[in-house]
Parts: C-alpha cells; sequence; structure tokens
C-alpha cells in the first residue's frame, strides 16, 4: 500500500519529477508550508523519469516557478467544494504573489499545463473487462 505522489517542479521549460510513496494524502496539509518551505520540502524526494501510472497516483503538485503557478489535487481532502474554497483563500495567504487552482480535471490538467503526454500512456481499458462478470458477480 501506500499514498503515491507526483510533485512537478517546472523552471526554464524543464520538468523534474519527484515522487512520494508516503505522502500524497498530506498534500494539502504540506502545502500550507508556503512556497519556500514546501519547494525545499519537495526537492528532498527522489526524482524520477516518468509519472505513476493510475491507478496508483494519489495525488499530484505543479509548481512552475517561472510564472509562479501552483496546480495541484489531492484525494484525501478537498474534494467537497466549500472546503476546497476556504482552504484555497487560506492557501493563497502562505502562497502570496502566485497563481494557485486545484487540478479539477485530476492529471488531465496537469497533462495540458507540462505538456506531458500522460492520459495516452494509461494501461486503463475498460474495454477488456467482460461486462458479464461485472452484471453477474456471482462467479464462482
Amino acid at each position: 500500500m501506500g499514498q503515491r505522489g507526483n510533485y512537478i517542479i517546472k523552471a526554464e521549460n524543464k520538468l523534474d519529477i519527484f515522487y512520494t510513496h508516503w505522502r500524497a494524502y498530506l498534500i494539502a496539509q504540506d502545502l500550507l508550508l508556503g512556497s519556500n518551505k514546501f519547494i525545499d520540502f519537495v526537492r528532498q524526494f527522489d526524482k524520477h523519469d516518468e509519472l505513476i501510472d493510475e491507478p496508483w497516483i494519489e495525488g499530484c503538485v505543479l509548481i512552475d516557478l517561472d510564472s509562479k503557478k501552483l496546480l495541484f489535487w489531492e484525494l484525501e481532502q478537498l474534494f467537497e467544494f466549500s472546503i476546497r474554497q476556504k482552504y484555497l483563500d487560506k492557501l493563497q495567504e502562505k502562497w502570496d504573489g502566485w497563481e494557485i487552482a486545484f487540478a479539477e480535471m485530476g492529471m488531465f490538467d496537469i497533462q495540458v499545463e507540462t505538456g506531458i503526454d500522460y492520459t495516452s500512456k494509461q494501461e486503463n481499458d475498460f474495454r477488456k473487462i467482460e461486462l458479464e462478470k461485472i452484471i453477474n458477480d456471482a462467479d464462482d
């Protein structure tokens, strides 16, 4: 098991991908460190060449240093809109001067911002699932 997440730091048109096995559920909490402390925190994780595949990825943060944009999603706390909006207001205080957004479409939004072709690399092919087994799950 784990709480797998990716952090992407974009600077000078270069992407550095960092991996965490245990902190994806704590992304909302960790972002409250503020920009400088959070970026230093992220840089301690291992660099990877690829993003985590579905369904294993449980959160992702994109930090664009050139344009001072923060885009992220996580599965644990912020999927209820009213909670998310209050959180984003508080986060904006900690990330003064940054444009902050929650990635409503998860990795689709991250893909657009990074240019990484993420979705076509995923192997979730629902055409392979036998529909009858889903409908009648009483199989031995």
